[in-house]
């Protein structure tokens, strides 16, 4: 695993250092070598190609050499924000806000840990916890159609599938990190209605009727009334149900009514 290059961005934490490589099998599973010293806070181990990256339960994370922005960062919160929500969504909004800076169009989170562009997923993030913690993202910047047409992911897609723009994956992936290193510093300052307020947003389900699917298998629909850190609150059949973010695998809308030609125009 040749070392490309190593430097400092300017920014309070995160990307000092950023550790560059060709190719890694996982930059999560090299992060996580790091992250029992606390020397380490705000490592970015970035890799232009992953042979055996990965997502949530094991599965695969697929990319094309050098058209997508891999990387891991190693972090020491403050104990209360060492829960799993509190680091998946602070690495969502700050893709969140890549994506729109990037592509001028606007993306959703899709509970828990990924991010949607017109439908289609464009990241995925994946939080694994040592004496530390490794946040990993994967975000497709210039991964070509024919790509995820050829690997059979017909639900994913690259930031040029949806923008005209010439982008740069050096550029996008310095982007990510100043905007996770903003995020960060927010953090750590106790701000965190701001998160929360960016991370429910960027949901896009706030208020509508949604489909969940519980960790014990149990299936709820109802009106999503609240959404924050300490749980979320479903209303099902007129009755409030306090769900914690641990508890809750996917949340899905359900499909709005296509309106009548009379309440057309």
């Amino acid at each position: 695993m040749p070392l490309l290059a190593e430097y400092h961005l300017g920014t309070n934490y995160i990307g000092r250092p950023v550790r560059r490589y060709d190719v890694l099998e996982s930059t999560n599973t090299l992060a996580l070598t790091y992250a029992d010293d606390p020397g380490h806070q705000g490592l970015v181990v970035w890799a232009d190609w992953q042979t055996a990256g990965r997502g949530r339960f094991g599965r695969r994370w697929l990319s094309s050499p050098g058209s997508a922005v891999l990387l891991s960062v190693v972090v020491f919160p403050p104990p209360r924000f060492q829960r799993p929500v509190f680091l998946t969504a602070w690495a969502a909004v700050a893709v969140c806000e890549t994506v729109y800076l990037t592509t001028q169009r606007q993306p959703r989170i899709k509970w828990p840990n990924d991010v949607l562009l017109a439908g289609k997923k464009v990241c995925g993030i994946l939080v694994e916890q040592s004496k530390g913690v490794v946040v990993g993202i994967g975000l497709n910047v210039i991964t070509p159609p024919q790509f995820f047409l050829d690997h059979d992911l017909p639900q994913a897609g690259s930031l040029a599938c949806f923008t005209n723009r010439s982008l740069n994956v050096t550029d996008v992936g310095h982007l990510l990190i100043e905007r996770l290193d903003s995020g960060y510093v927010t953090l750590l300052q106790g701000e965190v209605a701001e998160l929360e307020s960016a991370w429910r947003w960027y949901s896009g389900l706030w208020g509508r009727e949604v489909v969940m699917l519980l960790t014990n298998g149990e299936r709820c629909t109802g009106r999503l009334r609240e959404w924050n850190f300490d749980g979320l609150v479903l209303e099902i059949t007129g009755e409030p149900r306090l769900l914690l973010p641990e508890e809750i695998a996917e949340i899905e809308p359900l499909p709005t009514a296509p309106q009548s030609d009379e309440h057309a125009g």
